[in-house]
């Protein structure tokens, strides 16, 4: 009686032992609270003022390198710290982005270590402070400076504050990186005369009201820089939020410099080129029409090289009377259709390249599809027997 629910077959688990491991015993970079106030007594005195005259009814809006409420705070520090983002939210900011501090999370380069003894992580951390989170943070640098213990559940402040390389507000450095500078200039280059379109990723804010504040004070800046917002976009479940913008030449020209009230714009993430893909007409357009049918008859040949990968489907249009199909430690009923696209798309890459390319299929030459499985559990170390093979 046919079911909805086939038996499975289930290979047998092996028991394995575990591979022990040992404790990252390397130190962590840390500095004496004697140097670390040294280095930012300075900048935590200038918050304290801020805070003072955000109180006073001072306008401070335009002065971007300040640090305030409602503008992203960077901390990069000389290693990574474990649950930073909770650690943050006790203070009450809101975490916004962590990355490597040179902007690339993969250290692969043997140079970069400089001391195999000393486990360096440099890290960036974003975070979106309120008033109150401010003054908090103030009051845990007066006590660490005042070198007194830590207050119950902010331990981990002592390790950022100890490890703490900048502090700052995020820039126009931060938002238009060299990459963006250089596509901008090439596309001004090309037409000078023309508008220059934008794309401005927002820093997103899961309050909807804060969010389209925010989103109305972008407009209005852009708006207040000859431009206009052709289209925005709003994910918010992978919380993404930007626009797409047309500015005068001039303007952009303006971003390239990491001038203007766009580069300093508080809403602002990060600017980017507009995302397109063009192709040339003479590439792509139009594409010839490929003979792409099956031989009638199977090719008789000995095929002259072997395919390893997925077990394909060799009745496909494009593969029948192409192809053998030789298994290795799979067996066709193991592999039903639905398992089988990884390894019909390698076997008419192979054949036909790619498809749209518009090229002809390859028929001087037959081929040999050798499905295995990488998923067996069984690991034989041992050498395997001969076995006799059709390219023999």
């Amino acid at each position: 009686m046919p079911t909805e629910r086939p038996i499975l077959k289930l290979h047998p688990s092996e028991r394995v032992r575990r591979i022990p491991g040992a404790p990252d015993r390397r130190r962590r970079p840390r500095e004496t609270v004697e140097t670390q106030t040294t280095r930012f007594g300075g900048e935590f005195e200038r918050l304290s003022r801020t805070l003072d005259d955000i109180e006073a009814g001072v306008d401070i809006a335009a002065e971007p390198n300040r640090i305030v409420p409602d503008r992203v705070l960077v901390l990069e520090l000389k290693n990574s710290v474990q649950n930073f983002a909770r650690e943050a939210r006790r203070l009450g900011f809101a975490w916004m982005l962590e990355q490597g501090a040179d902007g690339n999370d993969n250290v692969s380069d043997e140079e970069d270590l400089v001391d195999p003894a000393v486990a360096a992580d440099p890290r960036l951390y974003a975070l979106m402070p309120s008033r109150e989170a401010l003054q908090t943070l103030l009051r845990l640098w007066t006590a660490f400076t005042a070198q007194e213990p830590a207050p119950q559940g902010y331990g981990k402040w002592w390790q950022i504050f100890a490890t703490l390389n900048v502090i700052r507000s995020w820039s126009a450095e931060d938002r238009i990186d060299q990459w963006t500078r250089t596509i901008l200039q090439d596309q001004i280059r090309r037409n000078p005369t023309g508008a220059v379109r934008i794309e401005f990723d927002l820093w997103f804010r899961e309050d909807p009201i804060v969010r389209l504040a925010r989103m109305e004070a972008f407009q209005a800046k852009v708006a207040a820089a000859d431009g206009r917002v052709l289209d925005r976009v709003l994910l918010e479940p992978i919380q993404y939020h930007a626009a797409l913008v047309e500015l005068p030449v001039r303007q952009a020209l303006a971003l390239i410099e990491r001038a203007g009230p766009l580069a300093t714009a508080d809403e602002v993430m990060v600017v980017r080129p507009q995302s397109f893909s063009p192709h040339p007409p003479s590439e792509r357009d139009p594409l010839e029409a490929v003979d792409r049918a099956p031989p009638t008859e199977p090719d008789t040949r000995a095929p002259i090289a072997a395919l390893l990968d997925g077990f394909p489907i060799e009745n496909h249009d494009l593969l029948r009377n192409r192809i053998d199909v030789y298994p290795i430690d799979v067996a066709p009923a193991e592999a039903p259709s639905h398992r089988r696209m990884h390894g019909t798309q390698m076997a008419s890459l192979v054949i036909h390249g790619d498809l749209d390319g518009g090229h002809a299929p390859r028929s001087a030459e037959r081929f040999l599809s050798c499905p295995f499985s990488p998923l067996r559990r069984t690991v034989r170390r041992n050498t395997p027997r001969p076995i006799s093979s059709p390219l023999e």
